[in-house]
């Protein structure tokens, strides 16, 4: 009995396991690659299901624009959710909740429709740091990561900064590729 139970449980332990696969992107490509960055306050969010699919909608209402068109509020959309009794859980895919604030690094594609630019990679939490002063920092993510350049696991570059020294860094980045595409 206890052989039989052993290899049903190493049978179920070789099923392969879905996750979402996300190539690592640094802080700077980030700011780099995004159509837009916004700091904002999560108004709404809601699942909508067409057929066997479900995408979250989160309305944000914009605090600041950093980089992008001017917005007083930006729409995004996050694959999977709850939606008609259906629920799709995505790996790596951010738990964004109402009246929480986010910095987010968005994408508008040629449909219109705008998304987190690398999943989980794309949103910053706003908090408080030990002298109250306001911090960004990466939420944890359960998506597998792996190095562009290499093709293997990595881990997701951590971020912890003091918002002032966040949007300096956009400034700078934003300069330093401008500079770059005028030569």
């Amino acid at each position: 009995m206890f052989c039989r139970t052993l290899v049903v449980a190493c049978a179920a332990l070789a099923l392969p396991v879905s996750a979402t696969t996300i190539a690592r992107a640094t802080l700077d490509e980030l700011i780099e690659k995004s159509t837009s960055i916004v700091r904002g306050k999560v108004l709404r969010v809601y699942g909508v299901r067409n057929g066997g699919l479900v995408s979250t909608y989160v309305r944000v209402g914009v605090i600041e624009r950093l980089k992008g068109p001017e917005a007083a509020e930006v729409e995004v959309v996050l694959p999977g959710g709850t939606a008609g009794g259906l629920i799709q859980k995505v790996s790596g895919v951010p738990q964004l909740v109402e009246g929480a604030e986010h910095v987010l690094f968005l994408w508008t594609g040629r449909s219109g429709r705008t998304r987190l630019l690398g999943l989980g990679q794309g949103v910053l939490d706003l908090g408080k740091g030990p002298a109250g002063e306001s911090m960004v920092t990466r939420q944890a993510m359960d998506a597998y990561v792996v190095d562009p350049a290499s093709g293997r696991a990595a881990e997701p570059e951590a971020v912890s900064l003091r918002y002032a020294d966040f949007a300096a860094r956009v400034k700078r980045v934003l300069a330093s590729a401008s500079r770059t595409e005028a030569k």
